[in-house]
């Protein structure tokens, strides 16, 4: 397990102090403080997304991402739509959202909707999963085991850890391959995020098990990696959540 929290540090964050501030592509600065919600609205759709005021093309991606959601939708004549947001986390090298709400099509049940943007801020370019870990079967075990932190109900725990039970390894290796890909490929809707200490990966489960379920695994490093950690430490304290559209979120985070 070691080998993979350290490919997620060295894919996703920078160990160092300067965490104040990001250089987008016009050469402009961001920093934390900037955060604004921007909102589209159309008819019954209203989806909240992160803005910088000085994020220059960074805003851009971002905005880009954040709508791709009504993609899915094409075709369903009138729907309901509402997506709140949370930076996860942030610092100079990468910026982490990640996205909730509810989808209501007239004569169904709603449905809980969640999915993930995670930026590269040197490339410019959004990262998926499969760009910063080897996902192989020591990895999925390693998924098996995480904590279950969308939900706080040990009975249903059981019934979404027994439905996963369902998947092989192997089925699950190739689900996680097309993460955080919003289209058609992404069949089991898997998405990651990275917060302040862990690695999270959402998975869709059938509407009784609540649509979506979110595991997170500890990033956490000990023994000869200690110096590492108290560097990451330090660039972690102003990498929190630094924005969110919604103050309550409907699940806990831990």
């Amino acid at each position: 397990m070691k080998r993979y929290l350290l490919l997620i540090l060295i894919a996703l964050i920078t160990v160092s102090c300067e965490t104040k501030t990001l250089t987008d592509s016009d050469d402009n600065l961001i920093s934390h403080n900037e955060v604004q919600s921007n909102h589209y609205v159309k008819d019954d759709i209203d989806i909240s997304y992160p803005f910088f005021a000085r994020g220059g093309s960074i805003n851009e991606l971002i905005k880009e991402e954040a709508l791709k959601i009504m993609e899915l939708f094409d075709g369903v004549r009138q729907y309901m739509l509402d997506i709140h947001y949370e930076v996860t986390y942030f610092n100079s090298k990468t910026i982490n959202i990640k996205y909730y709400g509810e989808f209501y099509n007239e004569g169904t049940y709603p449905s809980s909707v969640f999915y993930t943007t995670n930026i590269d801020l040197e490339s410019r370019k959004k990262i998926k999963l499969a760009d910063s870990i080897v996902i192989d079967s020591e990895f999925i075990d390693t998924f098996r085991n995480g904590k279950l932190v969308s939900i706080d109900d040990i009975e249903l725990e059981k019934e979404i850890r027994s439905y996963l039970s369902n998947f092989t390894n192997e089925q699950l290796i190739q689900h996680f391959s097309k993460a955080d890909t919003m289209d058609s490929s992404n069949r089991l809707n898997v998405y990651s995020y990275l917060g302040e200490s862990t690695l999270g990966i959402s998975v869709g489960v059938p509407h009784a098990l609540g649509d979506y379920a979110i595991f997170e695994i500890s990033r956490t490093q000990s023994g000869d990696q200690e110096k590492e950690d108290r560097q990451e430490e330090e660039d972690e304290k102003s990498s929190k959540v630094v924005g969110r559209s919604d103050p309550m979120l409907p699940y806990y985070t831990g």
